[in-house]
């Protein structure tokens, strides 16, 4: 989009009463604009009066980050397309004038303007009287205050009315490159304010960057420039026709624009659709005729083209994976490309001499048939024997091809008959009263650490732990039962979906072909014994990142793990601080050892899989989200007294914070350099391997935010001081309870116990033996 004004002067909205163009013309320019705001579904007349008609088309202004005006997001929508191909323009500069002189459009508006769009986001919200109080507000002081709203980035003014209108926060920039500052990749006003680390952000430019390089590489750059901040990038990709270009008419025409946003893709996901350019093709004239050419007989690409039509809901290649794939009527299965070539050979033997044509002819079918990029199973829908089961509306519906799942649950779906019981702890105990039973005692009777545990079995059967980037990891002593939970998982959702591995090992290409089409894959009796190579797999896996293996005898294929990492282990999981991997962690301790155990405890939980299947698939996908990651009235403090204790394992520093640093509010104040000494002569005493003094005062500030310290480091001449923490001396607040007495304190004041459990409190030695006996 050209950035030069149609307009006279230097004023963001030129008046139409300064046209000279004569009253029918207005009038024409005001039906077009009507037009234009039908067609792209705007009704809202909120939005509706923020455009307005002009001599050559219309425009429309936004408004800042406060709710004021913003001159510079004035946007003019010619009529009729300049000579420089653009049909949008933006203000002129002013005499004098420096900077940028455009900037992204936020339309003006408050949430309860907007139908849809506030009930999209009520649910983001974390209480009903917060709700209230952002209705009336302006929208985008609103988006401002809570950065974990996410946020739409399309092109031109209109997109950006539909998108509101339709439930999305949407902001416009005025041009596919007018997302950054002239001479400079810094983010314009409105968007740096918003585009801030951590936001999840979507990018839904127009969708012909299919068959338009300019435009992809415009999304490609702003997608990167959004990464680089930290935010949470995805893009948004639809079919691409002429009725379905921009994402307003996408929505108009019947698109589902939810869906859209669900399955958008992350940028490592995005960029690998896009397939090398083909070498061209000799023609027939220089090559000669082939031995089938003449003859009436297909030539390979005219059957290929044949195949494709006839078996295409049959055959598949999965591109990411290099495989072939066949549907057998209730999934996606891999088949082996020989597979393939014999059914190519024996449909056409009658008229061919040689393996030339085969070769030539699967060349050309897998062409044909390749999906760039698979698309991902639906959270939402399971695939059993019996049938496809909707889980937002407990239906169940037949098997589909377009469903795309890859894997199924080798069981019927079980459903209970008659009123639904709707809290799934007393589901679990009246479908599964073994499992309930066992799992009260492992978890020592908190509900919420049971829930844990109902949640964790939903994400794998769901593939949802892929999408929250987390793997789990259980721990404790032997005998306690880890074992036993882990082949549950894998009972769940068949042992053909299951597959075993060691964390040693995910540094080789082959081990990592070998299961990256699993739904789970379990590492167990790991110890922190790993190679970098691993540990930088381990964090691609569990990131969503694109990982590249080679399989035996095969190509060198790319793809993301969608599946679950479960890793087991009695200790520590690293054997040093792994920053990134400790925030994907959904940690589960067992520490309630089982005696007198018999092979009839796990048969009977087995027997009542079909019923646990219900009662975790029952749970709604929020409650799931939040006790996998531990928020909220969900943070199990007992757990993350755990995860201290292994990092206290794991890390000196962590350490050393636990027995000689205590937290002092308002109070503490002590050098880093006296500090590091301290640690130093700590790590000696101890036998521990000190950490270098330039990455000290970070990591000390690592451990003291992971227990919530307030803690701020304040960097002078004289070297750098923390304030709010101090050094536990022999007289000196010898006091203060270590950091995990205080976590393990917490947990005793938050924990509800379960009536089961007061029970079992009263009868510890009979809970055992009926433990043991069930």
């Amino acid at each position: 989009m050209s950035n030069n004004n149609a307009s006279k002067g230097s004023l963001a909205t030129p008046s139409i009463s300064d046209s000279p163009i004569v009253a029918d013309s207005q009038a024409t320019n005001e039906k077009w604009l009507a037009q234009q705001l039908s067609e792209s579904g705007i009704t809202n007349p909120v939005l509706v009066k923020q455009f307005k008609p002009h001599k050559a088309g219309f425009t429309v202004t936004g408004v800042d980050i406060t709710g004021k005006t913003n001159s510079n997001s004035w946007q003019l929508r010619l009529r009729e397309v300049g000579k420089d191909g653009a049909k949008y323009k933006t203000r002129r500069r002013k005499e004098g004038e420096t900077g940028c002189i455009y900037d992204a459009l936020l339309l003006r508006g408050r949430l309860k303007d907007f139908i849809s769009l506030a009930g999209k986001l009520k649910p983001l919200f974390a209480s009903e009287e917060q709700w209230n109080n952002c209705l009336t507000k302006d929208l985008w002081k609103v988006v401002n205050s809570q950065d974990h709203l996410p946020i739409v980035i399309t092109e031109g003014g209109k997109k950006a009315a539909c998108g509101l209108e339709n439930g999305y926060l949407t902001i416009s920039i005025p041009g596919r490159e007018m997302w950054h500052k002239p001479q400079t990749l810094e983010l314009v006003t409105s968007l740096a304010d918003f585009c801030s680390e951590g936001r999840p952000v979507y990018i839904a430019l127009d969708s012909d960057f299919q068959i338009n390089p300019d435009v992809k590489e415009s999304i490609r750059r702003l997608a990167k420039a959004l990464d680089e901040r930290g935010c949470d990038v995805k893009i948004c990709v639809w079919k691409y026709t002429k009725k379905t270009k921009g994402m307003d008419d996408f929505i108009v025409n019947g698109g589902n624009f939810d869906e859209v946003i669900r399955l958008a893709l992350t940028i490592a996901e995005w960029e690998k659709q896009f397939p090398e350019p083909e070498q061209k093709k000799e023609s027939p004239a220089k090559k000669g005729k082939s031995e089938e050419e003449g003859n009436g007989d297909p030539t390979p690409v005219e059957f290929a083209r044949q195949l494709a039509e006839e078996y295409r809901n049959k055959w598949r290649f999965h591109n990411e994976w290099k495989v072939w794939l066949e549907w057998s009527g209730k999934y996606w299965q891999i088949i082996p490309e020989e597979k393939v070539g014999d059914a190519i050979h024996f449909l056409s033997e009658s008229w061919i001499s040689t393996d030339r044509y085969v070769t030539m002819c699967q060349k050309s079918l897998t062409r044909n048939l390749r999906e760039w990029e698979w698309q991902r199973q639906t959270l939402e829908a399971t695939a059993f024997r019996n049938g496809v089961v909707n889980l937002r509306e407990m239906t169940i519906k037949p098997h589909d091809p377009e469903n795309y799942n890859t894997s199924m649950i080798d069981r019927d779906w079980w459903q209970p008959e008659g009123e639904v019981i709707a809290d799934p702890i007393e589901a679990l105990k009246t479908y599964c009263p073994n499992i309930y039973e066992a799992w009260n005692y492992a978890m020592v009777g908190d509900e919420r650490k049971i829930l844990k545990l109902m949640a964790v079995c939903n994400g794998v059967i769901t593939w949802r732990l892929s999408k929250l980037h987390k793997f789990i990891h259980l721990t404790g002593r032997p005998g306690t039962g880890k074992g036993t939970f882990s082949r549950i998982l894998s009972a769940l959702i068949g042992e053909e979906n299951t597959k075993a591995s060691k964390l040693g090992k995910l540094g080789e290409d082959y081990q990592l072909a070998h299961f990256m089409d699993s739904q789970l894959v379990v590492l167990p009796d790991e110890e922190a014994t790993h190679c970098d190579s691993a540990m930088a797999n381990l964090k691609s896996l569990t990131g969503g990142d694109t990982v590249s293996y080679r399989q035996i005898y095969g190509e060198v294929a790319s793809s993301p793990f969608h599946g679950t990492l479960l890793v087991i282990s009695n200790g520590a999981l690293f054997k040093k601080p792994q920053k990134a991997l400790e925030r994907r962690l959904c940690l589960v301790e067992f520490d309630s050892p089982i005696v007198n155990r018999t092979p009839l405890a796990e048969e009977l939980m087995m027997r009542e899989i079909s019923q646990l299947t219900y009662c975790v698939l029952s749970m709604p996908p929020q409650r799931v989200d939040d006790l996998i990651k531990g928020v909220g009235q969900f943070a199990i403090a007992d757990f993350k007294a755990k995860e201290w204790e292994l990092l206290c394992e794991e890390s000196s520093v962590a350490a050393f914070v636990e027995d000689k640093v205590v937290p002092v509010p308002g109070d503490g104040v002590i050098k880093q350099g006296e500090l590091y000494h301290k640690y130093v002569i700590y790590c000696e005493e101890n036998g521990l391997k000190p950490m270098a003094t330039n990455r000290f005062g970070n990591k000390l500030t690592e451990m003291c935010e992971f227990l919530g310290w307030e803690v701020k480091s304040v960097k002078k001449m004289s070297g750098k001081t923390f304030f709010g923490i101090d050094y536990r001396g022999d007289c000196s607040h010898v006091n203060v309870p270590l950091p995990s007495e205080t976590l393990l304190s917490d947990e005793k004041s938050s924990t509800v116990v379960s009536s089961s459990s007061s029970s079992y409190s009263h009868n510890h030695d009979g809970q055992i033996d009926h433990i043991s006996r069930i």
